[in-house]
């Protein structure tokens, strides 16, 4: 193993964040409901994340009342932590920035859209093996296209809390301190989502 790589059994401390607070306006439905796999998005990236993360952040803003009853109904366990984002209409950012706001102690963090159901375990428990304490930052790439999730460690979300909610994350994380590994992966889900309808024909 090289220096500074994480063995996965080493059980670092690692926080799950999904975002789930967007209006959905482009895709023309809610996405956290959709189902893939006869199961909501929400719940299939969630019970995929339980095995490896301490706690598990599911942001919500617009429709919040239909994600907790999502999570009441499928009763994933004390690992998920429902937060809501009062300011989820500002974009992405602020709904991350709160999620770090209510995280417990952690050292890496797993950002993850709600709009990638389509990852498998195996993606999960290879990613999480990348993690590398040489680095801030890692994401995956698929034919030199840059993909989600992404991990980034405590010093990245200090950054991120100290940040306006107008700040691009890209913009924030692309200086010199922070030190981005990008993972060469097989998994063409990582560049995969869901904008609009015809993303749904999968």
């Amino acid at each position: 193993m090289a220096a500074g790589k994480i063995a996965l059994e080493e059980n670092i401390k690692l926080t799950g964040i999904i975002l789930a607070a967007g209006f959905s306006k482009r895709a023309k439905a809610f996405k956290p409901l959709l189902k893939y796999n006869g199961k909501s998005f929400l719940q299939n990236i969630a019970e995929k994340l339980l095995p490896f993360c301490n706690e598990i952040i599911v942001v919500t803003g617009f429709n919040r009342e239909k994600i907790r009853q999502e999570l009441n109904k499928q009763n994933l366990g004390a690992k998920i932590k429902e937060v809501y984002n009062r300011n989820f209409s500002k974009g992405m950012f602020s709904s991350l920035k709160a999620a770090l706001n209510a995280a417990g102690r952690f050292e890496w963090a797993l950002y993850h859209f709600v709009d990638q159901p389509f990852l498998s375990m195996e993606f999960y428990a290879s990613f999480i093996n990348e993690i590398d304490s040489n680095y801030n930052w890692i994401q995956p790439e698929y034919n030199s296209i840059k993909g989600h999730p992404i991990l980034f460690d405590k010093k990245t979300a200090n950054l991120i809390l100290n940040a306006k909610d107008s700040v691009n994350l890209r913009e924030l994380t692309n200086v010199s301190e922070i030190k981005k590994k990008y993972w060469n992966s097989n998994f063409k889900e990582t560049i995969k989502d869901v904008n609009f309808p015809e993303d749904l024909d999968f």
